[in-house]
């Protein structure tokens, strides 16, 4: 990162990390920074994204099943709790770089960000995803049914565990293949950690995401812009968007009419 050396040998798990009144105290602005960013996610950014925002949304929340409701309160926490460590990490930086406020106190808040990420977004994540997954294939992990409850929570688990050990697999297979991972071979460095190999894994699987996104989009924009031909529209398209419009619209105003018929009982 941005550390010296010294404070990298600091770093290491041999050594300390003293803690004091002033330390914990120079570690309020990233503690501020972190309650302000999840405060304004949680409740201005989250329901705009989740379309949580309208009031029918509200009324027809209201009305959701408790367990959709908890699904609902959790994924929220996450998504602003990760925002907000980012935000933290970013400042951390901005703090590095011109070397404000105590470095103790810079290293203490930057291992708690780091650690808290990768615990979010290693196993928190992929686990509400796979959640998500299995829910919407019909297998529901409340209810009276045992046996559904069991296969549900099994398949949880089984998918959790295989993500887990193919996110080690392909990082592993993936850092044998650089020059990076020869040179420390070659001089025979001490092993990484748990907390540095997954922060590698997780720099590894985010340079090829965004090599692969990057690489699409280059060719997806220019097959768009040079190769794809341009459709007039005619009068019959415009009748019949207009005609499925009116579709939708109708299917609307009977589905809040029995909304409403349902909140008068």
């Amino acid at each position: 990162m941005l550390f010296s050396e010294d404070d990298c040998n600091e770093c290491r798990p041999g050594g300390r990390m003293p803690v004091t009144t002033a330390v914990a105290f120079s570690t309020l602005p990233f503690i501020a920074t972190f309650l302000l960013v999840s405060a304004i996610v949680l409740n201005k950014i989250y329901p705009i994204l989740s379309g949580y925002a309208s009031s029918s949304s509200k009324r027809l929340s209201l009305n959701a099943p408790s367990t959709r409701l908890n699904v609902q309160r959790i994924n929220a926490i996450t998504f602003s709790t990760t925002l907000a460590l980012a935000a933290v990490l970013a400042e951390l930086i901005l703090c590095e770089i011109s070397n404000t406020i105590d470095p103790l106190a810079r290293r203490l808040a930057f291992h708690l960000t780091v650690s808290l990420l990768l615990v979010i977004l290693i196993i928190i994540i992929p686990s509400l995803q796979i959640q998500s997954v299995i829910s919407a294939a019909g297998w529901e992990f409340t209810g009276k049914s045992k046996g559904r409850l069991r296969i549900a929570w099994a398949l949880q688990s089984t998918m959790t565990v295989a993500w887990l050990v193919a996110f080690w697999w392909i990082g592993e297979q993936l850092m044998s293949k650089t020059s990076m991972a020869r040179l420390a071979t070659e001089t025979k460095a001490q092993p990484q950690g748990l907390s540095e190999a997954c922060l590698s894994r997780v720099g590894i699987f985010g340079i090829s995401l965004m090599g692969l996104l990057s690489g699409f989009a280059s060719v997806s924009a220019a097959w768009q812009n040079i190769f794809a031909k341009h459709r007039p529209v005619s009068e019959a398209d415009v009748s019949r968007k207009a005609a499925g419009l009116e579709a939708t619209n109708d299917m609307l105003a009977t589905k809040q009419s029995r909304l409403r018929a349902l909140e008068r009982k």
